[in-house]
């Protein structure tokens, strides 16, 4: 009995993925479009379908709906967010916001030592995620590589690298 189910899992496994789980490397929005496309061919082919279920089991897949629908959901994709009535609220927030990253940001340059390379090193790792936030942003106000687009080919463009000797720009209050 389990051999058989084995050989359906290995069958289905290269028709539901051909590409592998690649999907799940991209955009949120192009993901979930992918996973979409996925569970409207199991809804279509029934044999699939029941065959999924004797693998798992009947919860499994109802689950797996349920998380989509979910996850659609806070994308804003099956269910439109709802705008916020007071943007002014939202104020006070950011401004803590952005001084808690000048806080980290402050700490993370003071913990540089120029002749210890290793610090040097350390505080480039501490900071790549905010400079990818700010190559990404970037893009997008560039009008490049906008929200949820895949990166196209040729479109390698890497702002410069910041130093440690790179100007702050003022920041309008």
């Amino acid at each position: 009995m389990l051999q058989r189910y084995l050989g359906a899992a290995r069958a289905h496994d290269t028709r539901l993925f051909p590409e592998g789980l690649e999907f799940l490397k991209l955009a949120m929005d192009l993901e979930w479009a992918e996973s979409n496309a996925l569970l409207g061919r199991i809804a279509e082919d029934d044999a699939l379908g029941k065959d999924l279920v004797a693998i798992t089991d009947p919860e499994f897949l109802a689950e797996v709906r349920a998380a989509h629908e979910a996850y659609g959901a806070v994308l804003g994709i099956t269910k439109a967010h709802e705008a916020p009535t007071d943007v002014a609220a939202l104020r006070g927030p950011l401004r803590e916001l952005v001084s808690a990253i000048g806080g980290y940001l402050l700490q993370v340059v003071a913990s540089v030592d120029r002749e210890r390379p290793e610090t040097v090193q350390s505080a480039r790792t501490a900071l790549a995620p905010l400079d990818r936030l700010r190559q990404a942003s970037a893009r997008r106000a560039a009008g490049k590589n906008g929200k949820g687009a895949p990166a196209v080919d040729g479109d390698d463009e890497v702002l410069p690298e910041l130093e440690l000797d790179t100007p702050v720009p003022d920041v309008p209050q």
